[in-house]
């Protein structure tokens, strides 16, 4: 028996991007939305820390947008993904506290990271 299309055919969704996400999604049901803010690097160019702006979502669940911190030592990667109000005063903090330097940087990328979410504008 030949089925027809019709009403029971499940329409393939399409994601719909926040403005900073800047990420492929081969696969339209599961989606991370990212977007790198800015990456620290070691002097031999070897990335030490990434802040990046993150969102997963899947069919029912939109999840809440982060602050994403990953922290690379050699092939270990920590991950803290970090609500965009605790962020921005987290990045208040560092970058008073490291007047320059990546501590100074570091505390830059999280308040601009913040600043995005809050503000629903690009990072």
């Amino acid at each position: 028996m030949q089925q027809r299309k019709g009403a029971n055919d499940a329409a393939t969704p399409t994601p719909t991007c926040p403005t900073w996400c800047t990420a492929a999604h081969p696969r339209p049901d599961y989606v991370t939305h990212v977007a790198l803010v800015d990456e620290l690097s070691l002097d031999d160019g070897r990335t030490l820390v990434e802040v990046e702006l993150s969102q997963h979502c899947q069919p029912g669940h939109d999840g809440p947008a982060v602050v994403r911190v990953l922290r690379h030592d050699g092939d270990d990667t920590t991950v803290i993904d970090l609500a965009p109000d605790v962020a921005a005063t987290l990045g208040r903090l560092v970058a008073s506290a490291a007047t320059a330097g990546p501590g100074h940087v570091f505390g830059l990328a999280l308040t601009t990271a913040a600043g995005a979410l809050l503000t629903g504008g690009a990072a």
